[in-house]
């Protein structure tokens, strides 16, 4: 069972310290954007996550050679997905955060970006992601309802004003999804009786 204290963590190292004690190891994130942004919250993100020491921070960029260490998949075909979700699979991403601007539906690029967003649920029920990694929506004005009408597990708020504190909400939210999905995990993994 998560422990009570995750519900007073209010700065990074208090997270830290959290996560040693109950999860036992690092949170594993990757980051993704299904068109590229420039939105001030996107760097207030990553640098937040970096301030958390027990946060794994994977750079999917290999695969798309985005210039600022995490992913970012433009106009590209459900295969380029389906490569990052082969890769969060291999390397044991426990959540991959997709940034998605949720106030923008009126911009050029909204549809584009539900397209994407369509084949980034598809890459993951092709491979089974959804069994293995939870599959969030991060950025401005988005709400787990809005995240789960697009077909994601969850979303989180993250806005210029507040991206510190909606930054560490989402990493605590994430981090108690992970210990319960562990600890149902090993419920189930007792080996079989032969008596």
């Amino acid at each position: 069972m998560v422990s009570n204290q995750a519900n007073v963590i209010a700065s990074a190292q208090a997270l830290d310290g959290w996560l040693r004690a109950n999860l036992g190891r690092r949170l594993t994130l990757a980051l993704a954007r299904p068109l590229p942004t420039a939105h001030e919250a996107w760097q207030a993100l990553q640098t937040e996550i970096d301030h958390c020491q027990e946060v794994r921070l994977l750079a999917l960029d290999a695969l798309h050679g985005g210039a600022d260490g995490v992913s970012a998949v433009s106009q590209r075909q459900s295969s380029s997905w389906e490569q990052v979700m082969r890769q969060a699979l291999q390397q044991d991403v426990d959540a991959l955060l997709i940034w998605y601007e949720a106030g923008a539906a009126d911009a050029p690029t909204a549809n584009n970006s539900a397209d994407q967003l369509r084949k980034i649920t598809q890459a993951a029920d092709a491979l089974n992601a959804f069994d293995h990694i939870t599959l969030a929506l991060i950025g401005p004005g988005m709400t787990r309802t809005t995240a789960r009408a697009l077909g994601f597990e969850d979303g989180f708020p993250l806005d210029d004003a507040t991206a510190q504190a909606d930054t560490l909400a989402a990493l605590v939210t994430l981090a108690r999804v992970t210990l319960d999905a562990e600890a149902y995990r090993r419920r189930g993994s007792s080996p079989p009786c032969y008596l």
